[in-house]
């Protein structure tokens, strides 16, 4: 009888205190809930993956928690930036971002189901595969660029060069003087090398 009363009395106390600050639950979930990569608000900048599971699924996959939080695209805005700029670095990191989630999560999956992490010199799936919002995003960059507008110039292989830049032949004096012409040369080339001597 003295436990039930006890009990009562800490209900009690542990109601009233809930009405004075409008609910417990808000604290309850704030001391005792972390998020994880599968239930925390994706498109939150401020929000935290604290849960212990999807901390060492990171780990696991070599990723930071902190590069899956969203970033808006108002964080890239810079001064002197280019809106299109801008905007393509939102969508890069935003597809990289999703690529990252699906990441984490697969590898925390495999821990609840007991499966080992893989090692890190192990062999991983197709980067394409692993990556998909990423290589769609640059597949989709690509087809929107235009290359007509790039001027075509002519091959710079073609054009006149100056005689510094000029091809030299140091065998062509040698041919074109004969035999007495490759002695001189060898000679030269004796000397340069610091071997001294005479052809013979």
């Amino acid at each position: 009888r003295g436990h039930g009363f006890a009990v009562e009395s800490l209900g009690a106390m542990v109601g009233s205190f809930s009405s004075s600050l409008g609910g417990l639950e808000p604290l309850r979930s704030h001391a005792l809930r972390r998020c994880s990569v599968e239930d925390f608000d994706e498109f939150d900048p401020s929000a935290d993956i604290e849960s212990p599971r999807s901390l060492t699924a990171c780990a696991s996959e070599g990723i930071r928690p902190q590069d899956l939080i969203f970033v808006p695209p108002e964080a890239f805005a810079k001064p002197g930036v280019a809106p299109e700029v801008v905007a393509a670095r939102f969508e890069y990191f935003e597809a990289y971002r999703q690529d990252l989630l699906s990441l984490a999560r697969r590898a925390r999956h495999a821990a609840i189901a007991g499966i080992e992490p893989p090692n890190s010199m192990s062999p991983r799936d197709d980067p394409g595969a692993q990556y998909r919002h990423t290589f769609e995003w640059f597949k989709a960059k690509l087809l929107e660029l235009d290359l007509k507008i790039i001027p075509v110039k002519e091959d710079w292989t073609t054009a006149p060069r100056s005689p510094e830049f000029k091809k030299v032949n140091h065998f062509a004096d040698s041919r074109s003087s004969g035999p007495s012409g490759i002695l001189a040369f060898q000679a030269s080339l004796s000397g340069s090398l610091g071997l001294g001597g005479s052809a013979s």
